[in-house]
């Protein structure tokens, strides 16, 4: 539950890893590794489906000109 809650102060805040360690009372280094597990994956899957959506809207536009 506690990593949970972690991964959400990271990904809805800017909290250092620092921060968000001071805020669980834990090492800055536990919260580094859940960052680079849960959080750091979960950016570049979400940078795709930006991606991709984007590239399909660009691409429906395109054909409603035509």
């Amino acid at each position: 539950m506690n990593g949970t809650f972690v991964t959400k102060l990271l990904t809805e805040t800017d909290l250092t890893d620092r921060e968000a360690a001071h805020i669980m009372a834990w090492a800055p280094k536990r919260v580094g590794r859940i960052r680079s597990v849960y959080v750091d994956d979960a950016r570049v899957v979400v940078a795709l489906g930006e991606r991709i959506t984007d590239r399909n809207v660009k691409r429906s536009v395109e054909r409603s000109g035509e």
